[in-house]
Formats: structure tokens, C-alpha cells, sequence
């Protein structure tokens, strides 16, 4: 640490973890804003995305309090004031919205339009609000008369009516937030379909009050004592916060995500006791004192990382991995999240085994066509296509297109030339069907490749005749590049043909149903 007295050091450790819990509570509630159907992601008023970006506003205001604890000199105390409390008309803001949108209605109604309009208006004023706090609300800070063991607590002086316009903005959202959960609670029944019954609205109620009371405290004299009072009044309502999101569901969209809760709770926990162990001993063995920033940075990104890993992956896998087997991958991970976060488990183990089998074939038929599309782009280059060893390896050796030149020759030997020339015989006879439904005297330039591909290799035309025969034929000049490019959209469009047609011959098999 940058201080030597332990007094600090507890009080740094202890603002730290109250900032990385609600930073780590945001980043769940927005990261299981992703797993919902995909209806409710489309709406604008997904109270989870609210509550969630509310949350990781307010872990980095804590940030800056728990540097604040451990700054050693006015500067330093000053810049961690500046970096940390422009966020807190943000907070404020989607504070708001996530208990507007508990309402049901609001995200189903055209009421939902008006919202957006305060939204869009509030975020405006919320930007400026916080642009008046980079640009000069504070002025230079001083030392207060407080000091613990000999290290001084630093305040500043507000600028007013700067700092007036920036509490009344923030403690006016909280009260309007506060006195509507309160009013839900006591006053309102709630729809039986809202994010909001009568056992979630009472930790809410209070979690506003505790809000509201902890930023109060905090706004009212901007220095180390108060912000450090209010962030631990603060914290008592982001705990209940926390206890109605994993108890009854609020800001949830009606999903239990109890054990979804502890078991990402617990892992985040088990990640961060790591690394603060490992940081203890560093500290009290080695003697190593790194700067304070360094190990609460750290512990946010470990947070960053946990709950981002799953998000994290699905880039990778679309990034290395064929399309086919990415979706297949998340479609799976969607069935294990459905059985964390159902309310009743057995609805989701009832549920998986049909989506599982459905799944599977989507998947099946995705690396088919994957496959296939390899295939066609490999035989189709060059002279690949009159190269046997290529052609008997070929993985479309087992469509049932080839099996059935196989079935119409049963008498001829199987040897590795006829598995090729099996392969190139049903490859030139639905090449030929393709070809011959080409009527048009203005050609798509798929079916220009096409044509390309039978001249090439079928009729083993060289280029330049090609591009001769073309431009004959329908006045196309189709070199260089040109001649490549629909030769390219030739082989996708064979490609998509041989597809369908192994598709419709498995299905009117009755041998594949067994």
C-alpha cells in the first residue's frame, strides 16, 4: 500500500469491496439482460439493463472512495473526486429508469414512447451535469482539520451554484425513485406480470430510502468523511437490492436466478480471495508496496473478466470457429443457463430434451452445407477436378447424391478410380441439370458462374475460351478478376444446389428415419 498505517489500509480494503460487490452485481445483472428471449432483449425498458448499468456507475464512484481513503497528498485527492463523481448523475438516472420499468405496462404500452423521451432528455442533462463536474465544480482541495494516526482526511470547496444544481439534479432523481417504490409497496397493488410483487417492493422501498439517505449524506459535504459515511448507507441498499434480485426476482423479468446468483457470486469471490491472498503475501512477506490504484484496478478486472468470460468466448468462437459450431455452442450454453435460471427446474429439463434434438439437427445440417461448400470450393480449382486421389477423399463421398450412382452401378468393382468417377459423375450429371434450367439471355451472375464451371471443367474449355464463348454469347467481357469473382459465385451457387438436393433425398429415404 501507499500508506504504512493500517487504520487506512482496513478502511481502503473495506470501500474496495463494498465497490467491487457492486460492480460485480451490475455486470451480472447486464450480462443476464443477454439471455432473456429475444423479445424482451428488443425493448428499451429491460429493467435488469437498467439496474445493471446503475450498479457498475455506482462501483466506480466506490473506486474513487476507496482511493480517496489512501491519498496522501490534496492533488491526488483532487483527481480521484474528479475521475469518480461524474458518474453519479448516470447512476442517478438509470436508477430511475430500472423502477420505472418494473412496471409491466410501461415496457408493453405506448406510454413506453414518453419514457423514452424523459429518458433521452435526462441522459442530456445528466451529460451536462457531469461535464460541469470534470470542468470545474470542485476547486482546488485543502486539508481538513481531521486526521487519523497522523494522515489527513482532505475535503474541497464546491463551487456554487455549480455544486447546488448537480445535488439538487441527483437527489431529485433518487427521491421521485425512493417515493415510487414506496408507493408501490404501500400504496398500489401490482400487476401480477410486473418485475415487482408484494414481497420484492419492501427490500426495494427500503433499498430507495437507504439510496437516497447514503447520497444525501455524501452530497451534502463533499469530503473523505461524509463520501465514506454515505457509500456504506449506499451499500446497505445495494444489498437489498441484491437480496430482492435473487429472492423474488426483481429487475429480473420474473426469471429465479437464485442458484444462477450463488454460483456466479461465488466464483467471482473465489477469483477475487485469490488474488488478495496472494496480495498479502506479497505485502507482508516480501514487503512488496505497490501504488493503492494497482490492486483495486486488478480487482476489477478480475471482476470484468469473470462475469465477462462467457461473453468473451462467444467473440472467439465466432472469430476461429465455422458459424455452425459457434451457434451450437451458444444454443447449448442457453440450455444451461434456462436450468439455473428457471423458476421451476423440471419446466427446463422438460424442455431440453426437444430443444436438444432440435439443436443438434440445425447443427447437423449447418456443418452439411459448411462442408459441402468446402467440398465444391476445393475440387473446383485449378484441375482438382480430375484428380482422383483428391476426389476418393472427398468428404462428400458419403451424400446420398454419390450413394445413389453407386446403387445405379452395383456391379462395377469399388475401387478408388470409380469412387472418383463416381464422384465426378454425380457432380457433372447435377451440374448438367443446373446448367440446362438456364433459359435467360441476361444470366444472374450466379448463373454465369455456373456456366463458367461446366465450360471449365466439364467440357475442359481453357479460360480464354471461355471468356470468348461468353462474350459471344451474352455480349460479357469477363476478365481478370471479373471471370474470378463469378467463378466464386458459380461454386456458392452449386454449392447451395447440391445442399437442397441432399436434403430433399434424405428426407424421402425412409432408411434415415431409423
Amino acid at each position: 500500500m501507499a500508506t504504512d498505517d493500517s487504520g487506512l489500509s482496513s478502511l481502503y480494503f473495506l470501500y474496495m469491496g463494498v465497490g467491487v460487490s457492486v460492480f460485480w452485481l451490475g455486470l451480472y445483472a447486464l450480462t443476464r439482460a443477454w439471455m432473456l428471449p429475444e423479445v424482451e432483449r428488443r425493448t428499451p425498458y429491460s429493467p435488469s439493463l437498467f439496474i445493471g448499468i446503475s450498479c457498475i456507475l455506482l462501483g466506480v464512484y466506490s473506486l474513487g472512495v476507496a482511493m480517496e481513503a489512501v491519498a496522501l497528498s490534496s492533488g491526488e485527492f483532487f483527481t480521484w473526486q474528479r475521475l469518480t463523481w461524474w458518474v453519479t448523475p448516470f447512476a442517478a438516472t438509470f436508477f430511475l429508469f430500472a423502477v420505472f420499468s418494473l412496471d409491466h405496462d410501461l415496457r408493453r404500452s405506448a406510454a413506453s414512447a414518453r419514457y423514452a423521451f424523459l429518458f433521452g432528455g435526462l441522459l442530456i442533462v445528466s451529460a451536462a451535469v457531469a461535464y460541469g463536474i470534470v470542468s470545474g465544480v470542485f476547486s482546488s482541495p485543502v486539508a481538513t482539520a481531521h486526521v487519523v494516526n497522523s494522515a489527513p482526511l482532505f475535503s474541497t470547496l464546491p463551487r456554487m451554484p455549480h455544486y447546488l444544481i448537480y445535488g439538487v439534479y441527483v437527489l431529485g432523481l433518487l427521491t421521485i425513485a425512493a417515493i415510487r417504490l414506496i408507493w408501490r409497496w404501500i400504496g398500489r397493488p401490482t400487476n401480477n406480470q410486473d418485475d415487482a410483487n408484494d414481497e420484492t417492493m419492501w427490500p426495494l422501498a427500503l433499498a430507495g430510502g437507504l439510496i437516497l439517505t447514503g447520497s444525501a449524506i455524501g452530497i451534502a459535504a463533499p469530503g473523505a468523511i461524509s463520501r465514506q459515511l454515505g457509500l456504506m448507507v449506499i451499500a446497505g441498499g445495494s444489498g437489498l437490492t441484491a437480496y430482492a434480485m435473487a429472492r423474488h426476482h426483481a429487475f429480473m423479468q420474473s426469471r429465479s436466478i437464485v442458484r444462477d446468483f450463488r454460483q456466479s457470486f461465488l466464483r467471482t469471490l473465489f477469483s477475487l480471495l485469490i488474488f488478495v491472498s496472494l496480495f498479502v503475501v506479497l505485502q507482508r512477506v516480501a514487503g512488496y508496496h505497490p501504488e493503492p490504484a494497482a490492486p483495486a484496478i486488478l480487482s476489477y478486472l478480475i471482476v470484468i473478466m469473470q462475469m465477462g468470460s462467457p461473453q468473451l468466448f462467444s467473440v472467439t468462437d465466432r472469430l476461429l470457429l465455422p458459424s455452425w459450431m459457434s451457434r451450437y455452442r451458444q444454443q447449448l450454453e442457453r440450455l444451461q443457463s434456462d436450468a439455473l435460471t428457471a423458476i421451476d427446474a423440471n419446466d427446463a429439463f422438460a424442455n431440453a430434451a426437444s430443444i436438444v434434438d432440435e439443436i443438434t439437427e440445425q447443427a447437423q445440417q449447418a456443418y452439411l452445407q459448411a462442408t459441402i461448400r468446402e467440398e465444391i470450393e476445393r475440387i473446383f480449382q485449378y484441375r482438382h477436378f480430375e484428380d482422383d486421389v483428391l476426389l476418393n477423399k472427398s468428404r462428400l463421398q458419403d451424400l446420398s447424391v454419390v450413394k445413389r450412382e453407386v446403387v445405379s452401378d452395383a456391379d462395377a468393382p469399388i475401387v478408388d478410380d470409380y469412387r472418383a468417377n463416381t464422384l465426378r459423375r454425380a457432380l457433372i450429371r447435377l451440374l448438367d441439370l443446373s446448367c440446362a434450367k438456364i433459359h435467360s439471355e441476361t444470366p444472374d451472375p450466379e448463373e454465369i458462374g455456373l456456366m463458367i464451371m461446366y465450360k471449365q471443367y466439364i467440357e475442359n474449355m481453357s479460360r480464354s475460351q471461355v471468356e470468348t464463348f461468353l462474350q459471344d454469347r451474352y455480349g460479357l467481357l469477363v476478365r481478370g478478376g471479373v471471370y474470378s469473382r463469378y467463378l466464386m459465385r458459380g461454386r456458392a451457387r452449386f454449392a447451395s444446389i447440391l445442399y437442397r438436393t441432399e436434403i430433399t433425398m434424405i428426407e424421402n429415404t425412409p432408411l434415415s428415419h431409423e
